[in-house]
């Protein structure tokens, strides 16, 4: 017990001297107020768009999401990586010019098939806005390589701000498209403004004039890309199982059992792990840079992940147990007498978001140590694990088994993605000492 305590204490003041819950605290700020004006503008759009709409948008989203991953072939993330800020820049421009040759492309092919294409995805009303699609594929590719430029900037505050702006911005004019009239165009042209106005606010406040002028040597950039061809060859498919394994739950649930089942894990996983989702994302944003800085420094890795490992579980312990004891109860209080089912699953729920939330050190620390290609072939067999169990769960026993299932199977996988990464960095870190 003691042990952990001073493990504790220590990852505190580490972190309090690394400036590391400042930057937190100002990318949270930003992601909050987006996420706060989000909520309080869903009730107004409800009453402004079919449910057809959002249906609609909701596909929409679902296809920019994977293509925009694509489009920067997750250079975007490598861009932290590079000691010159020449070299980073080049790639940046690299992977932006890519960007735009992939949407370009995917537009002039796609776009004589969009009618087969819409009416595949089960959705005819997306020919008409398809060439919305590439757009914002190419906005979501360039926002993204501007806000991992300014993380590697450190400009915290711009990022938080351009969260914030954007999301006022972009709901605004999701509520006056409905107001004229536009109908599921409203929706979709204000989720593309609002990336849009995310790039335009982060490209004039964090990207400082003389950066323009850096000039690159003939084929720099091609020549970054191949040094961190990593990122394409492995992040990249890395990142695409991601999205469809955290899907499947929302699937298998349908298909098993019925959408109502689905309806109760849904709701449970919507409000439990968004507000830790906003978290979860803000402390991999900060750490990140926070890792690449450490490892430049010669700083022990395997250290710095550990103690935030801790410090997360420590946090987020009684918060797991408060749910855990009396999740069905508050569910009902809050939700009605109709939602305690919800309260039961929500425990398994804040089960997994637990270990999720722990290893977001350790899968952060993964492109610095040039895991790349472990992470893929984890993710693969991961995903393959999940699937086996969850079908076998659904077929054998009831909706409550399997969302336990399902539950045990992602705490399992971050449980083993945390021990084999620090593993790999405590040996890392007895190889630097004995070269010492």
């Amino acid at each position: 017990m003691s042990l952990i305590k001073s493990q504790v204490l220590e990852a505190v003041a580490y972190l309090r001297t690394s400036h590391f819950l400042g930057n937190v605290t100002k990318l949270a700020s930003g992601e909050v107020c987006a996420q706060t004006v989000g909520f309080c503008s869903i009730p107004i759009l409800t009453r402004l768009y079919s449910p057809e709409a959002f249906g609609l948008m909701g596909l929409f989203i679902a296809i920019t999401e994977v293509g925009g991953r694509i489009s920067t072939l997750r250079y975007d993330v490598a861009l932290v990586l590079p000691k010159e800020d020449r070299d980073a820049w080049s790639l940046l421009r690299f992977s932006a010019g890519g960007c735009l040759l992939f949407s370009v492309v995917l537009l002039a092919v796609a776009y004589p098939f969009r009618r087969d294409i819409s009416l595949a995805f089960g959705s005819d009303l997306l020919a008409q806005y398809f060439p919305l699609v590439a757009l914002m594929i190419l906005v979501m590719g360039w926002q993204s390589l501007t806000m991992f430029w300014s993380l590697r900037q450190k400009h915290f505050k711009s990022i938080a701000k351009s969260a914030a702006g954007s999301s006022v911005l972009g709901h605004g004019l999701k509520i006056l498209g409905g107001v004229i009239g536009f109908g599921a165009g409203g929706l979709l042209i204000g989720s593309v403004a609002q990336r849009l106005f995310n790039f335009l606010i982060l490209r004039f406040l964090a990207t400082p004039r003389e950066i323009w002028k850096l000039e690159s040597k003939k084929g720099e950039g091609l020549r970054q890309a191949a040094v961190h061809r990593e990122f394409p060859m492995y992040r990249m498919p890395q990142d695409t199982l991601n999205s469809l394994t955290r899907q499947l739950p929302n699937i298998l649930l349908v298909s098993f059992f019925s959408p109502v089942a689905a309806g109760f894990y849904i709701l449970a996983t919507r409000v439990l792990e968004l507000p830790f989702s906003i978290f979860q994302d803000v402390v991999r944003k900060v750490f990140y840079v926070q890792a690449v800085d450490a490892d430049r420094a010669g700083e022990s890795l395997f250290r710095l992940c550990s103690l935030m490992s801790i410090l997360i579980a420590v946090v987020m312990a009684p918060l797991v147990l408060i749910v855990f004891m009396w999740g069905s109860f508050l569910f009902e209080l809050v939700f009605g007498t109709g939602w305690a089912t919800t309260g039961s699953y929500a425990k398994w729920v804040m089960l997994a978001s637990l270990f999720s939330f722990c290893s977001v050190p350790a899968s952060v620390v993964i492109p610095v140590v040039g895991m790349n290609k472990f992470y893929l072939i984890f993710e693969a067999i991961s995903m393959v694990f999940r699937v086996s169990v969850l079908v076998f769960a659904a077929m054998s026993w009831t909706v409550d088994v399997t969302v336990a299932a399902i539950a045990i199977c992602s705490s399992v996988s971050s449980s083993f993605l945390i021990g084999i990464v620090l593993s790999r960095l405590w040996r890392m870190n007895l190889l630097r000492a004995q070269s010492v």
